[in-house]
């Protein structure tokens, strides 16, 4: 008999972001991956893993939402939710969108009332705005300020001149190498 699980999700370090799903464990580990983004209002069209986990939120096996040449994983499509969440206080690691690496903490917490429906059980807190979940990605997306004297790389644009053919020159002392103590540096 199939039983169905209650799964909280707690969105990265913020104890204060987390939602409850009741889902049946017959489901595949695709509906779960589903269910959390629908959970979270977040837009379907990226590349997310979970990962098997011990007690200390250790990353162990992947399962990966397409193949991978990891010899080790499983499919989403291929899992059952109560093959790796059979029991209470069964863990995973959620990881959505690798470029911004969303993280997700998934437990099993009880079994759910058997003839309650599925879907959003309890919901608290919401997401920070995309703008601070980005905000290691505006580090490499900012654009430089070149008419302060910056090239497009962010480097003082007389600090690699190039010779008279445009190739640079490694032992050119130009004027980047300036004395630390001097503070119109």
């Amino acid at each position: 008999m199939t039983h169905p699980a209650r799964i909280r999700i707690t969105f990265d370090s913020h104890d204060d972001v987390w939602r409850e799903l009741r889902i049946s464990e017959n489901r595949s580990m695709l509906a779960l991956h589903e269910s959390i983004l629908s959970a979270f209002a977040i837009e379907a069209g990226e590349m997310a893993s979970f990962y098997v986990s011990d007690e200390h939120w250790n990353q162990l096996e992947p399962i990966v939402l397409v193949d991978i040449d990891e010899p080790t994983a499983s499919r989403m499509d291929q899992l059952e939710i109560g093959d790796v969440l059979g029991m209470e206080g069964d863990r995973l690691l959620y990881v959505y969108d690798f470029l911004r690496l969303r993280t997700f903490y998934v437990e099993r917490v009880h079994e759910a009332e058997p003839n309650g429906a599925e879907g959003l059980c309890a919901t608290f807190g919401e997401l920070p705005p995309p703008a601070d979940l980005d905000s290691a990605h505006a580090l490499f997306d900012e654009e430089v300020d070149t008419d302060r004297g910056f090239d497009e790389y962010g480097l003082e644009s007389d600090e690699f001149d190039e010779d008279e053919s445009g190739e640079f020159d490694p032992f050119d002392q130009g004027e980047s190498h300036r004395d630390p103590s001097d503070e119109s540096y």
